[in-house]
């Protein structure tokens, strides 16, 4: 009798939770996976957006189009893989060395290290379009304040976002600037989760800076990275209201970067079909590269 009530409590518990989470996953659907459902459809359309009532289905023929031809998507995906190897790189060894300097002053107890902790996260605090008009007034070659400082110093001006020459690398030094302190506050946190002890049984060993990073810092927080390394990765495919802000994707095409050509192909020459297509393709490919990534990083815990 006393098994038939523990079966009874656990059934009444199950239909409980069903219960409780039935809203929550309801509302789940009808946020995330419907409008995914409806892009998918869309992307077999050619509706557009000053013609909503007439569109037709049309098969993979927007996927076609977005390949060949004059399409600009193919080489907005490519100037977007570009900027995913450029820029991660660079923001992994910034924010491993500046999560060092933080860790070292946090466990000296440096004064005043949290409110510099919280100013550097500043940046975090702004929207992209908002970090792009920043940066777009700095680096304007007339009155910013960049070209200022390269007067005072006797060095040459630059047209920083109007020459195609400089405008995708300030485009990726702005990016850096903004998401670089994300990176570094990650890896902080799986620093200091790393017993003294630890470091102080290498110290013992003779261990050197170069040989505590290798066989200390990096075993114990690939996690870390590894989440940091995706979350970044989706960060820059998805990169768009910076370009926006900046440069429009030029000068001609040298900026012109995947989220951006989605923006164009939807509001400048309402193709909605297309910028869908695009969209779809673009989930596509950041899923297949986020999973291999966590896949490597399971195999190489195990």
């Amino acid at each position: 009798m006393a098994m038939h009530a523990a079966k009874s409590l656990r059934g009444t518990n199950n239909f409980t939770r069903i219960t409780m989470l039935t809203p929550l996953m309801a509302f789940l659907a009808i946020i995330s996976v419907f409008p995914g459902i409806y892009l998918l459809w869309i992307s077999f359309t050619d509706l557009q957006v000053n013609n909503m009532a007439e569109g037709k289905f049309v098969g993979i023929s927007n996927y076609i189009q977005i390949f060949t031809g004059e399409s600009l998507f193919p080489g907005a995906l490519a100037k977007t893989m570009i900027f995913c190897v450029a820029a991660l790189p660079i923001q992994f060894i910034l924010g491993y060395i500046i999560a060092k300097i933080f860790m070292s002053a946090t466990l000296l107890k440096v004064k005043g290290i949290g409110v510099l902790r919280t100013i550097y996260l500043f940046p975090l605090m702004i929207t992209p379009l908002s970090v792009g008009l920043f940066w777009n007034y700095l680096l304007n070659p007339g009155v910013g304040a960049i070209n200022f400082i390269f007067h005072s110093l006797h060095l040459p001006l630059q047209e920083w976002l109007s020459d195609s020459a400089t405008a995708f690398p300030c485009i990726v030094g702005i990016y850096l600037w903004q998401w670089t302190p994300y990176t570094a506050m990650l890896i902080l946190a799986g620093l200091l989760s790393i017993g003294p002890e630890i470091y102080e049984s290498a110290d013992v060993d003779g261990a050197g800076l170069w040989r505590k990073v290798i066989s200390i810092d990096l075993p114990l927080i690939k996690k870390v990275i590894g989440i940091a390394a995706i979350l970044s990765l989706v960060q820059i495919i998805q990169t768009f209201e910076l370009v926006l802000a900046t440069t429009n994707g030029g000068p001609g095409t040298s900026t012109m970067v995947s989220g951006y050509a989605i923006y164009r192909e939807a509001f400048k020459y309402f193709s909605n079909g297309k910028a869908a297509a695009m969209s779809i393709v673009i989930v596509l490919i950041s899923t297949v590269i986020s999973q291999l990534f966590a896949k490597i990083m399971l195999k190489e815990e195990e």
